[in-house]
């Protein structure tokens, strides 16, 4: 069966999630005050979850970086 839209927009957003749960400990260890914020994912095409993991840490660093400043 092909993978229609519907699917791949799923698991793009799994991968976002398990991503972020695994390095969450950059935000939750660096910062005091609580934050809420959203992730959205733009691109076309379906990142391996190994890509999605080093932007993720990329992105949660830069976030931190920017508030600590």
């Amino acid at each position: 069966r092909q993978m229609c839209i519907r699917d791949s927009r799923n698991r793009i957003k799994r991968l976002l999630r398990e991503t972020y749960r695994k390095q969450k400990h950059l935000v939750y260890d660096a910062i005091d005050i609580p934050y809420v914020f959203m992730i959205s994912y733009i691109g076309k095409e379906e990142l391996p979850y190994d890509e999605l993991a080093v932007k993720m840490e990329k992105l949660l660093n830069a976030f931190v970086d920017k508030i600590n400043r």
